[in-house]
């Protein structure tokens, strides 16, 4: 895996149509939602339209600008997005 930045605790990659679920997950979550959509759960279709639009960004921009997948470098695990302009 190509990993875009990597810090001690954080490594950011591409996010990719295989982080469907994790994104699904993540926005399913009312307290992670609650700014953003004031605690509305995001659907599949939400999810798989917003990957559409990452992958056009990173295409687009050749990977320069768009969506980052936040990696805990200690246990592999998602923690969420990033978004760099």
């Amino acid at each position: 895996m190509t990993w875009f930045l990597e810090t001690p605790r954080i490594q950011m990659r591409e996010i990719t149509f295989e982080d469907e679920d994790l994104l699904l997950d993540l926005d399913s979550d009312p307290l992670v939602m609650r700014y953003l959509t004031k605690g509305v759960p995001s659907t599949q279709t939400q999810i798989k339209e917003a990957l559409e639009r990452i992958h056009r960004l990173h295409q687009t921009y050749s990977g320069k600008f768009g969506v980052w997948a936040a990696i805990e470098v200690a246990t592999g695990e998602f923690m969420g997005w990033f978004l760099f302009r």
